[in-house]
């Protein structure tokens, strides 16, 4: 519903007003106060920017108490990365040194161990990119600076009271004697070794450690194994300090708290929603008590605060207020799903797949409730600034035609042609993403160059999402539909080479752990087979390999089981066995045959006693024939001996 409006501000939208300026005009110096204050959304689009490129910024954010106030996060990955960029704002507005120091990590699994160098740094340092609640309670990079506010992330002297979450300043540092630093920009510094003692300032604290002042504590490193793979159990022995910016939280641990002043760091417009999801709103948003101590860093989905109570504390309250009796109560409880109630209903919690009105249509009598395609929005990156940001007085894009509103994008996400302004010339057709980046060849008009096999194919060949990406995302590569066939994607172009069938494929004709370990940390010594290859059972002889039903279902219990051999059928027609694969050359003809070709016999003197004349029995057997034909020819001879010696 629209709620309370004026008529005036109706008929000016339905004449294509621009409802922002209009309501903008119409409004008293009160009430225009009064909407600033209540603007408590943090905007970064390209709209909310001054005339000289920067965000325009309240100024009371750079203010107390919002110069210390903890950013909230539903989750640890935003809130980490979120402390880091405070500590770098808090050097900045106070003017002081920033010195970066790290955790250092040492791999257990002998896997890691065995890594190249370089594959062993990027690990290394892609370890570095964990929170501390994934590192055993270690930061991972912590920021040097005087005085800024910290907190301890897992107890550390029960006897002083200093226990997870107490809150402090740093005091000082004490430096490595042999330590090195390396200048990085805006005049921060990298230290390549952990400090020795870092001096921590309580301000409650009564108690004093030998000569240091009264509430500073020398915190020392710590040395912890915590888990890399929660599926694998691979873990790895870290030292660091128990120690990071108090800059930032979770709704899990700030709430019971009461805040002077908080950021909400809530999810994408355009992400599912859930009931976790909305208590945990609700509990960030509780945390100060009026509503001019707290700004949100983003638009909030439209979905998140309209799913009703939580149906356990309601159904206490009810119980509580007589409304419901008991049994009805275990009545209610045993009828719930067992799942998650934002999983039971899927398509009423992503904000993607639900139908929204379009105000115009309302006003003039129409169908007014229409998806997200209608508005021109076709990706979740789209949907805050195409529709979220038109407020209540939205317009759908066949509305914004008639009534002569300006809009870039129609319904299949493709850009108008009333948004290039009446730009129709050949070179305003040629994409000049395609020309920067292929500068040796020639980009004809509406045409675009593949990434992998570098041929040019008419912009028809891709759908008009993928070439609003192209446009958006100018990193993003184009790939054909002959390259997506090999294996290709906009995410790798390259070809690897399939040890068994001998192809060029790309990377999603592989298994990505196999391509990873064999293609580009080079650990594995194994073939890099493609997804075909690897489905397929290769002899233990040949080594061809088979679809699996060419073998018996025997055959594959015997090898899943006790660790047998299987052979194909035709190197058994050459004499090998799931006991001997191996293949041993005749010296008559030269052949190559398996045991049971050749003489049980022979073939034991000539593994085990080293005689070296071994023939198969096909070369036996016509030696034998010979020797057979030349005594009967021998014995019709003059100078044959009756003795019976046989010369």
């Amino acid at each position: 519903m629209l709620g309370l409006y004026k008529k005036s501000w109706a008929d000016a939208f339905l004449k294509g007003a621009d409802m922002s300026t209009h309501i903008d005009a119409s409004e008293c110096a009160n009430c225009k106060q009064i909407r600033t204050l209540r603007k408590r959304v943090l905007s970064h689009d390209a709209e909310d920017v001054s005339a000289s490129g920067q965000e325009i910024v309240p100024a009371e954010v750079r203010q107390p108490p919002f110069t210390d106030a903890p950013a909230l996060y539903s989750f640890n990955v935003p809130r980490y990365f979120n402390i880091q960029l405070r500590a770098r704002e808090f050097a900045r507005q106070w003017n002081s040194q920033l010195l970066w120091c790290h955790a250092v990590d040492v791999p257990l699994h002998p896997g890691d161990r065995d890594l190249p160098d370089d594959a062993m740094q990027r690990k290394l340092a892609s370890w570095l990119c964990r929170h501390d609640q994934d590192t055993s309670h270690l930061s991972s990079l912590l920021p040097l600076i005087k005085n800024l506010p910290v907190r301890i992330t897992d107890s550390i002297d029960r006897d002083l009271q200093l226990y997870k979450g107490r809150r402090g300043k740093i005091y000082g540092w004490t430096l490595h004697p042999e330590t090195l630093f390396t200048d990085l920009e805006n005049g921060e510094s990298l230290l390549d070794r952990l400090p020795l003692v870092i001096y921590i300032h309580f301000p409650e604290a009564t108690w004093t450690i030998g000569k240091l002042p009264q509430g500073v504590y020398p915190l020392r490193s710590k040395s912890r194994t915590w888990k890399v793979n929660k599926y694998t159990h691979i873990k790895a022995r870290r030292t660091g300090y128990l120690l990071i910016p108090d800059f930032g939280s979770t709704a899990h641990m700030i709430q019971g708290a009461t805040l002077d002043a908080a950021f909400w760091g809530c999810q994408d417009a355009a992400g599912k929603v859930s009931m976790a999801c909305q208590i945990s709103g609700y509990v960030i948003l509780s945390r100060v008590k009026e509503l001019w101590s707290i700004f949100i860093l983003q638009a909030f989905s439209p979905c998140l605060f309209i799913r009703g109570p939580p149906k356990g504390p309601d159904r206490l309250i009810r119980k509580l207020r007589g409304d419901i009796t008991a049994e009805q109560a275990m009545e209610e409880w045993l009828q719930e799903e067992e799942s998650d109630e934002g999983e039971a209903n899927e398509n009423s919690t992503d904000p993607m797949k639900k139908q929204y009105r379009c105000t115009s249509c309302y006003l003039q009598g129409k169908k007014s409730m229409h998806p997200l395609a209608r508005f021109g929005v076709n990706d979740h990156r789209q949907f805050n600034h195409r529709f979220l940001r038109q407020g209540c007085w939205t317009r759908c894009t066949s509305c914004s035609q008639k009534q002569g509103v300006a809009s870039r994008w129609n319904e299949n996400g493709d850009i108008t042609e009333s948004a290039t302004q009446g730009k129709t010339s050949a070179a305003d057709n040629v994409c000049t993403i395609c020309a920067e980046r292929w500068p040796g060849k020639e980009v004809h008009v509406d045409c675009h160059i593949c990434c992998g096999c570098q041929q040019e194919c008419p912009r028809a060949h891709w759908t008009a999402k993928i070439m609003e990406w192209h446009r958006k995302e100018k990193t993003r590569k184009l790939v054909c539909q002959v390259c997506t066939g090999k294996g290709r994607s906009s995410t790798d172009v390259e070809l690897y080479h399939c040890d068994g069938c001998g192809q060029d494929l790309g990377h999603l004709r592989f298994n990505k752990y196999s391509k990873y370990n064999k293609a580009q940390s080079g650990r594995s010594r194994a073939d890099l087979l493609c997804l075909d290859c690897e489905s397929k059972i290769p002899c233990d002889v040949c080594k061809t390999r088979y679809p699996k039903t060419s073998w018996p279902v025997q055959t594959l219990k015997n090898q899943k089981k006790q660790g047998i051999k299987i052979v194909c059928r035709s190197c058994k027609e050459k004499g090998c066995t799931a006991n001997d694969t191996d293949l041993y050359t005749c010296q008559q003809c030269h052949n190559d045959f398996g045991s049971k070709r050749f003489n049980t016999d022979l073939l034991k003197d000539f593994k085990y006693q080293d005689r070296r004349k071994l023939m198969c029995l096909v070369c036996v057997r016509e030696v034998i024939e010979k020797e057979k034909r030349l005594h009967r020819e021998f014995k019709k001879s003059k100078v044959y001996c009756k003795c019976g010696c046989r010369t």
